[in-house]
């Protein structure tokens, strides 16, 4: 009696993997058609949103919400250019980034969030925009007094 119990329950096991295996395979079927006309941009905004909206990115400030529609007018605003750099952008160096960061208590609002190029997002940090600009002009009016005479050419 014991095996017969046991052989059934085995079966029935067996049945619930192939039906969740289903489910896994059709849903991943329906999520591929869902993305398979989106940009190369649109994607990276879709990852964004989705992470941002449901918590799996800055888990302890859940402030704000936004949706793709948004951002995507937001980057055409700034005519897919950094916001700080006028660099240009497209999927492979572009950046969603804070204004006022979120371990400042900013948080993730359409007004709050701009595009930046990578580099840019990198160097920025932690800092406000204010911050990075100020500590920007200091390189550079730094860099311009320690600067050697540029050469003279022609006769002396």
């Amino acid at each position: 009696m014991a095996k017969r119990y046991r052989k059934q329950l085995v079966e029935k096991e067996e049945e619930e993997r192939k039906e969740i295996t289903e489910q896994v395979i059709k849903e991943r079927l329906r999520n591929r058609k869902r993305w398979a006309g989106l940009t190369p941009m649109e994607k990276k905004i879709k990852v964004f949103v989705r992470e941002t909206n449901s918590g799996r990115r800055h888990m302890a400030n859940r402030k704000g919400g936004v949706r793709m529609k948004e951002l995507i007018e937001k980057l055409k605003q700034q005519g897919n250019r950094c916001a700080l750099s006028g660099e240009a952008i497209d999927s492979t160096n572009a950046d969603v980034d804070h204004i006022v960061p979120v371990s400042r208590g900013g948080s993730s609002e359409i007004d709050n969030l701009q595009f930046l190029s990578r580099r840019i997002n990198r160097m920025k940090g932690t800092m406000t925009n204010e911050e990075f600009i100020e500590s920007c002009l200091m390189v550079v009016k730094y860099t311009l007094r320690q600067a050697p005479p540029t050469p003279r050419l022609g006769p002396s």
